[in-house]
């Protein structure tokens, strides 16, 4: 790994909360066991589902999967993304829960979703996005938006590309899932 990208894990590990002394530069994209915003580190409480969400990674398909957030491209927020079906290959019904919040780890009280759409960095290219829909999970949570109709038309590493107004200011984040083959 470069330093450059060294550098770059460590603030952005720094910034959601992680000790990057901790990291051993590898795959980042594993099951959260702190639940956003709680800087308490006991496990997660199991969802709505009754699925344990402290414990599975990226490519399970468990009703519920809960993965560590990342910061948006100038630091403005977190998003962190449950994955409520899926990520399945070729699966039409993959969804996703967006979880934003300040980079305090406070739950936002405004979220505009400006933009979603799967891309694959190492092909250059993303998925359909036709489907795709989004909406506010409910007034009481206006920090959590629920994403369908999500499709990867392959296997491999895919980013998240999430563009987002949340409590008044425009950022980017990208976040990185590994589709199974």
């Amino acid at each position: 790994m470069s330093r450059f990208l060294e550098v770059l894990l460590a603030v952005s590990l720094t910034l959601i909360g992680c000790d990057p002394a901790e990291s051993d530069g590898g795959d980042e994209r594993k099951a959260d066991t702190v639940p956003p915003g709680n800087p308490d580190p006991t496990p997660a409480p199991p969802s709505e589902s009754g699925t344990d969400t402290g414990t599975e990674t990226a490519t399970n398909t468990s009703p519920v999967t809960s993965l560590r957030g990342v910061v948006s491209k100038n630091a403005s927020y977190r998003v962190d993304v449950e994955w409520v079906q899926g990520p399945d290959f070729e699966n039409e019904d993959n969804q996703v829960r967006l979880l934003f919040f300040t980079t305090g780890g406070k739950a936002a009280s405004a979220v505009v979703l400006d933009d979603f759409h799967p891309w694959m960095t190492s092909m250059g290219h993303g998925a359909p996005t036709i489907d795709i829909e989004w909406q506010t999970q409910d007034a009481a949570t206006p920090h959590i938006i629920v994403v369908k109709g999500l499709m990867f038309t392959m296997g491999g590493p895919w980013d998240l590309m999430i563009e987002a107004t949340v409590d008044g200011t425009a950022d980017k984040a990208a976040f990185p899932v590994d589709i199974p083959k």
